[in-house]
């Protein structure tokens, strides 16, 4: 097995980076060129570029230099929450709700209205994730509002939450993946799904997602799948655990850096490197 290597926000960490020897190689901040000091997201394109999402827009980062793309002259909301790239298309959305893409071979921005039944005009919106997975279609997550799929061919839009899909533990869905069978991951307050797509979902239908375990009732902050099919989930209390489909088996990782361990209890992010 590959070695796996999980890098994620600690909340409430009962330690200090100094105490523990950890060494920052570089920090960008407003001071030496970030445009902003607010960022909300980030992600790596095929060439190795760093494409950021702030407070100030949408930005890319090759190194040494910081490049805008977004907002442009015709656009006045400048935050972006959440973004993922797709070979020469980024998607990425605003704090008002909009849905746009970026294509960085021709510069061409295009916006998507998405429904009102999803997004509330009245306020600024909170996105939890924007996930795209292996048929070309969106998933954003909305604090509060559930789950919305895009799909990026037909750019046609359907909206589940509890009023429409009575099995959903919770309208605070953080995080999504999808295993190598085709059916996703869902991390929410109430806890955790497994499910087949949504796409083709009819509420009359017999057969419906459920929660997966009941040892999967945590509130899950996030959630990834390693080379070895396990699902490993970021919760609020409980840590780091790592969950096994196949044998129902729940196992708690407590974190540790120079073999001491280390409290921690709230784990929102994670990333699989390799």
């Amino acid at each position: 097995m590959r070695r796996l290597s999980l890098f994620f926000l600690l909340i409430f960490a009962s330690f200090a980076f100094s105490q523990n020897n950890y060494s920052i190689s570089k920090q960008i901040t407003s001071i030496n060129g970030l445009p902003s000091d607010y960022v909300y997201d980030i992600e790596f394109d095929k060439e190795g570029y760093a494409w950021i999402a702030s407070s100030e827009g949408l930005f890319k980062y090759n190194g040494k230099t910081f490049k805008t793309y977004y907002p442009n002259d015709t656009i006045e909301d400048a935050t972006v929450q959440r973004l993922i790239i797709d070979g020469e298309m980024i998607w990425f959305t605003s704090s008002m709700g909009q849905l746009y893409s970026f294509n960085k071979e021709t510069g061409n921005l295009e916006s998507f209205k998405l429904s009102p039944k999803f997004i509330n005009s009245q306020r600024k919106v909170s996105y939890t994730f924007i996930y795209l997975d292996s048929k070309k279609q969106l998933w954003l997550g909305q604090k509060n509002m559930g789950v919305l799929v895009f799909d990026t061919k037909t750019k046609g839009q359907k909206i589940f939450n509890k009023g429409n899909c009575s099995w959903l533990p919770s309208n605070c869905v953080y995080d999504i993946c999808e295993d190598d069978s085709d059916r996703f991951w869902l991390a929410t307050r109430a806890g955790v799904l497994s499910i087949s797509s949504l796409w083709n979902y009819s509420a009359e239908e017999s057969h419906i997602p459920v929660q997966v375990s009941q040892k999967l009732s945590y509130f899950a902050k996030s959630v990834i799948l390693d080379l070895a099919g396990y699902v490993w989930f970021g919760t609020r209390d409980h840590g780091l655990l790592r969950y096994n489909a196949i044998t129902d088996e729940l196992v708690s990782y407590p974190l540790s850096s120079n073999n001491e361990l280390v409290n921690v209890s709230n784990v929102d992010n994670l990333y699989l490197d390799g």
